[in-house]
């Protein structure tokens, strides 16, 4: 009885074994060939989908992509929650991702206050590492038109359809003109200035420069602007002296540089009646 059982179960796994052999069979073509796959099951290997800008009878409004929901936000751009300040890159990178999307300081992300009115002056602490940040991005980005002093002489300026104004016109410090504005300097930076007829004057840089580059920014033109209204007066006096004779090799340096490249002086003609 047992080893009629054994012989039972033998056959058995031999016939699945075989049916299992003849199922796949039709499935395997061999050597490599051109012609497409056994499909079994299309409809898990064929899902159907909807390419963006297309349109479909699915929906009413026969568009394929779908609007967002209304009240809803943007999460992240990472599954994980993270944390700005973590140690860890990706965590930090997501950390800032998600506060960026929410976007719920509308001063810190926009530049404007509660009124809807450009601040009068940066909403987040101004330190040396910040202004150090702001000149290195200032370099990178606006000194090619605006140059490197601030004074509109960059060598693309220079060449710009309008003229690029100097940082130190009045216009741009005096907080009571809106174009002297902190959060207009900001915005501008972000979303450029336009024309009346919609063209840009100045391109935007929100694509290159996020939020807190650009108030870096903002304030390295302070920055800039502050150097040239010192007094002397204000440097301690212990230190005056020095100053005064770094200004005077900078002022040497500047013209020995002009002298090199200035055009050499047309020659005197001689006396004497010579031509």
């Amino acid at each position: 009885m047992l080893n009629h059982a054994r012989t039972i179960s033998k056959t058995g796994l031999a016939a699945g074994v075989i049916a299992l052999a003849v199922t796949a069979l039709p499935g395997c073509r061999g050597e490599r060939t051109n012609e497409p796959p056994r499909q079994f099951f299309p409809d898990m290997d064929d899902g159907p989908k909807q390419k963006a800008q297309s349109q479909t009878n699915f929906f009413a409004d026969g568009r394929a992509m779908r609007p967002r929901v209304e009240n809803t936000v943007a999460f992240g751009l990472f599954s994980a929650v993270g944390d700005a300040k973590s140690s860890n890159n990706l965590l930090a990178a997501a950390g800032k991702a998600r506060t960026d999307l929410l976007r719920e300081d509308s001063a810190y992300y926009r530049g404007m206050g509660a009124d809807g009115k450009p601040l009068l002056k940066i909403p987040v602490k101004v330190d040396a590492a910040m202004i150090d940040r702001g000149m290195e991005r200032y370099g990178i980005y606006c000194a090619s038109c605006h140059g490197y002093a601030g004074d509109g002489q960059g060598t693309v300026g220079v060449q710009w359809s309008a003229p690029v104004p100097s940082y130190y016109d009045p216009t741009f410090s005096d907080p009571t003109n809106p174009r002297g504005q902190d959060g207009h300097v900001f915005d501008v930076i972000r979303n450029g200035l336009k024309n009346a007829d919609g063209s840009y004057r100045m391109p935007a840089y929100g694509d290159k420069v996020d939020a807190h580059d650009a108030w870096a920014i903002v304030a390295w033109v302070r920055v800039m602007q502050e150097s040239r209204r010192g007094q002397m007066s204000d440097v301690p006096e212990a230190q005056r002296e020095a100053v005064r004779q770094k200004i005077e090799q900078l002022k040497a340096a500047a013209a020995a540089a002009g002298a090199e490249t200035a055009p050499a002086a047309p020659a005197t003609p001689a006396t004497g009646g010579q031509k």
